[in-house]
């Protein structure tokens, strides 16, 4: 069936629930309920991705709840288009492209920035494990665990909620405003691959001590997921991960303390770039040779040295892109 044959009868049940005098509630669940009838609902989302500048694959995914955008997906704004595809940024000041059809035009497609729908391009890696039938992630398929802290002036917008997938892989993170529990931001990563942007992103929402404590639930709890038939028992390789953390910790409170002076003197000279990211970029580029990894642990060392949390973390979206 074609769209045109669609939208007419599309016309034709808005008119027959006019008759009917169905109200404006009624009305669109008749209309758009007979449609997916007719219509039926496609077995397969095609998950839209691309390359990125870096050469690392991107996924499209809607802002507000992190869910991919399928191929063919119908979206508004000042019209109703549907999606035919995109392309990843190609230069990290770019926010990349998606390209749509308006519906019940012909002629060329078009290509909007992806905010103008609301969505954006986020490393592959960032995301869920996305089941190929519905287009959700494995973590909203199967509930996972979750768990809340309301720590109030001590964290961006005063909650923070950790969840965990089925199988222990991916963790989400969502900070809220503490009055409505609104969500003021979400990110998605990987586990364990991903621990020390977790940590260093736990450390941007809220203090070093909160941080440490969702750390530990991640940790204890991804534990159980990956072997959910009998209790977690320490192992001898287990206990080498949890040195390696202990000398990892032990290396960014020796740190911190040597930054401590470098930090109240940076803090001290009059701004001139905002938050002092200018100053932080130059320190860490100095201290960490343009090491990522590196860089990563320095820059949480300067948070808990005291440094301005917003200026280290501009810093490090400056040099390595978002963290």
């Amino acid at each position: 069936m074609t769209e045109k044959e669609l939208m007419r009868i599309k016309r034709d049940l808005k008119a027959r629930a006019k008759r009917k005098h169905l109200g404006k509630k009624r009305t669109g669940a008749y209309v758009y309920g007979t449609l997916r009838k007719i219509r039926g609902n496609p077995a397969k989302c095609d998950v839209i991705t691309s390359t990125d500048w870096e050469e690392k694959d991107n996924t499209l995914v809607f802002e507000k709840n992190m869910k991919p955008v399928c191929m063919g997906q119908k979206v508004r704004s000042r019209g109703t288009y549907v999606v035919t595809g995109g392309r990843a940024p190609h230069k990290p000041s770019s926010s990349g492209r998606v390209y749509v059809k308006e519906v019940g035009k012909s002629g060329w497609g078009r290509e909007f920035f992806p905010n103008v729908f609301n969505m954006k391009w986020v490393p592959s890696y960032n995301l869920f494990p996305v089941d190929k039938v519905s287009g959700k992630s494995r973590l909203q398929i199967n509930g996972g665990r979750k768990k809340t802290w309301k720590i109030g002036e001590y964290a961006i917008g005063g909650i923070i909620e950790a969840k965990v997938s089925q199988d222990g892989n991916a963790v989400g993170i969502r900070n809220a405003e503490y009055s409505n529990n609104s969500t003021i931001s979400t990110r998605l990563f990987r586990w364990p691959l991903d621990r020390n942007n977790l940590d260093l992103y736990l450390n941007e929402l809220t203090t070093s001590y909160y941080a440490s404590k969702i750390i530990e639930w991640i940790d204890k709890t991804t534990r159980m997921a990956s072997n959910p038939s009998e209790p977690w028992v320490d192992t001898s390789r287990s206990a080498d991960v949890s040195s390696q953390r202990a000398k990892l910790a032990q290396l960014i409170d020796d740190l911190a303390r040597d930054f401590a002076e470098p930090v109240s003197d940076i803090e001290s000279r009059y701004a001139t770039t905002k938050n002092h990211y200018g100053n932080y970029m130059n320190f860490i580029t100095k201290m960490s040779g343009g090491n990522a990894t590196n860089s990563k642990i320095i820059a949480m060392a300067l948070i808990r040295a005291g440094a301005n949390r917003d200026g280290v973390a501009s810093a490090m979206r400056v040099l390595f892109g978002r963290a």
